[in-house]
């Protein structure tokens, strides 16, 4: 048994997949998301588009990572309006405000306008690389 941390070293040394992704230890993508209270941090993300011809949308995600509390809302259009607005409906119906919020980089997510609403409520706005699939879409897990 002492061997196979030894044999398991020197193979992720000779792997080209080990050597391109990195040691799991100092890989991000394989790191869990710990959050230790409510609204400490949120996530957004966009799923779709779903439906069909002219009914095709878009369903908004929102995501507690304390507490596995979603919030989810169909969209016709992916803009950064109704990104706002669904965000700032999720803060009223929580009836709080999240320190952290993760997004991808999406552009819908990655505007000045997110931003400066995000400045202004004192919450921190973080992206997530899109390579780092695991943290990007952890609340399709659930």
């Amino acid at each position: 048994m002492g061997n196979m941390s030894k044999n398991i070293s020197d193979f992720c040394k000779t792997c080209k997949t080990c050597q391109r992704e990195g040691f799991a230890a100092l890989n991000t993508k394989n790191k869990m998301i710990i959050s230790n209270n409510e609204n400490d941090l949120w996530q957004l993300d966009l799923i779709g588009p779903i439906g069909f011809g002219k009914s095709k949308g878009f369903d908004i995600m929102g995501l507690d990572h304390y507490c596995k509390w979603i919030d989810t809302k169909v969209i016709n259009h992916k803009s950064e309006h109704n990104i706002l607005r669904f965000l700032k409906m999720m803060i009223e119906r929580r009836r709080s405000t999240p320190k952290k919020i993760l997004v991808d980089s999406g552009k819908e997510f990655n505007n000045n306008f997110l931003k400066r609403f995000s400045e202004r409520a004192g919450i921190c706005l973080e992206f997530a690389s899109p390579n780092h699939r695991s943290r990007r879409t952890s609340h399709k897990n659930i």
